[in-house]
């Protein structure tokens, strides 16, 4: 088997943090048949440590090998060159699967934020994930979240609050998404409403609404702020670092928010979210709501633990494209 490369695309990205995965969209049509990437940081220091250098992938090698370059142990000079099957490259098509393999693990804790334990799941910060099969929290079945920090056998859920809960799980399934959606604005389930007089919601995944969006609050009776349910509110601030939106209601006489206990859930339960209908007419975005029905796929190279590098790393990617050749 060959290649023939038609022309390379290159870029760069800065890594936010040494456990947090990038995600790169990448040009073409699933034509994509080499990928490599140099740390542009490591390249340029003295030090004698093992941080990656390169790395590269070719179309024809399973989703998350890769061959890596690393510097060598005690040489600043000296790398050694070794092949890895898990996490490395892995390019995600958006006509492809959504959801990866099933992780069985052994629980999630009820604390604030809840820490989920599956050993070796090899997940990264930023990764989202649809829990589901938790026994003894099933208020949370069904539901995606943010991974917020990692180890080798755990992953934080760092807008859950579960220290309200009855009880831990006992026992857990996750998926990651390789997407979430094609298309923008996109409904984000709750985790958390505060009874104040603007309320400020909490999300279970990232979001991206913007200052000046139109949502309604949706908020079934067994959440407790039914109050709140069916109405609508502007958005007024936002936090990337709660991952909530503050909004012009105000709760401050509603009920408290609360998750139903898992006993109630395994009757059935409908999840509270919010919902992007528009925006203000004082909004400064005036396209928002035709943003619904743009397609924002692409296809995305997922960079993996063994292939990205430290906080504030300057990493330089080259796509290429062309075509293989038997």
């Amino acid at each position: 088997m060959g290649y023939s490369y038609i022309a390379p695309v290159t870029g760069v990205v800065t890594q936010a943090s040494t456990a947090a995965a990038i995600s790169i969209p990448v040009p073409g049509f699933g034509d994509i048949i080499k990928f490599e990437i140099f740390d542009e940081t490591q390249f340029g220091l003295a030090s004698a440590d093992t941080d990656m250098l390169s790395a590269w992938w070719y179309k024809d090698m399973a989703n998350g090998s890769a061959f890596v370059q690393n510097r060598q142990s005690g040489s600043a000079a000296a790398s050694t060159t070794n092949m890895v099957t898990t996490g490395g490259f892995t390019l995600i098509d958006p006509t492809g699967n959504q959801l990866q393999s099933a992780k069985t693990g052994s629980g999630i804790t009820n604390a604030n934020p809840a820490v989920v334990t599956i050993n070796s799941h090899g997940y990264s910060v930023g990764d989202v994930v649809r829990l589901y099969a938790t026994t003894g929290m099933l208020q949370i079945a069904g539901l995606a979240f943010t991974i917020t920090a990692v180890s080798t056998n755990t992953f934080t859920l760092g807008y859950l609050d579960a220290s309200g809960f009855g009880a831990a799980a006992t026992s857990v399934t996750a998926q990651k998404f390789n997407y979430i959606a094609a298309y923008y604005p996109r409904r984000k389930e709750i985790t958390k409403i505060s009874v104040a007089s603007s309320a400020v919601i909490t999300l279970s995944t990232t979001h991206n609404f913007t200052v000046g969006q139109l949502v309604r609050v949706y908020c079934p009776a067994s959440f407790g702020m039914s109050q709140i349910n069916g109405l609508l509110g502007t958005v007024t601030a936002i936090s990337t670092t709660n991952n909530t939106i503050t909004v012009n209601i105000n709760s401050s006489s509603f009920s408290s928010f609360a998750f139903p206990t898992s006993a109630v859930a395994a009757v059935g339960v409908q999840m509270p979210f919010v919902e992007p209908v528009g925006e203000a007419a004082t909004s400064p975005y005036q396209n928002l709501l035709d943003d619904a029905t743009v397609n924002q796929s692409a296809y995305i190279m997922q960079l993996g633990s063994n292939v990205y590098g430290v906080a504030s790393d300057v990493i330089r990617w080259i796509a290429w494209r062309g075509v293989v050749q038997s």
